[in-house]
């Protein structure tokens, strides 16, 4: 699989993605994995820039359930994921080879993986087993993790 290069990944933002009367909202001081995030956010899809990088957009997550298709598939296929959603977890295995971490937890289980080389990401992918694929987080790996986090990610 081909993903997206940095530097193009970092120039993406979420409003260019959303049809309709789809607005996301700006935020500042977002804390997520370890880190003070800006960035923009739309119910638990989230497209976040370090705080002391705002230009670069570092870490995407989708809602796969609440947005519409056009506009998840949109983005996977811009950076390159070859997921849709919905996808049943063995196709999701057989698409990006073996987890680094699977944890199960309330009917859902969520697979971590790591990505590409180069610009290599991680990827965490949730599923049930009667819709699929519903949330998805793609991350570069160019910032540094606290190690509870890197244990997450099956990177220590």
């Amino acid at each position: 699989m081909k993903l997206v290069e940095y530097s193009d990944f970092g120039a993406l933002r979420l409003a260019h993605f959303l049809i309709g009367q789809m607005v996301a909202e700006n935020t500042e001081n977002w804390e997520f994995m370890g880190q003070i995030w800006v960035g923009e956010v739309l119910g638990f899809t989230q497209w976040l820039r370090l705080k002391d990088d705002p230009q670069v957009l570092r870490s995407i997550a989708l809602d796969l359930d609440a947005l519409p298709k056009i506009v998840s598939t949109s983005v996977l296929d811009r950076i390159g994921l070859p997921l849709l959603p919905g996808m049943k977890a063995e196709d999701i295995l057989v698409t990006c080879g073996s987890p680094t971490t699977r944890k199960l937890m309330g009917g859902k289980t969520t697979y971590s993986f790591s990505l590409g080389k180069g610009a290599a990401y991680r990827l965490r992918c949730t599923t049930t087993s009667t819709s699929g694929l519903s949330y998805l987080v793609i991350m570069r790996t160019d910032f540094d993790l606290p190690s509870f986090l890197k244990a997450a990610f099956g990177e220590i």
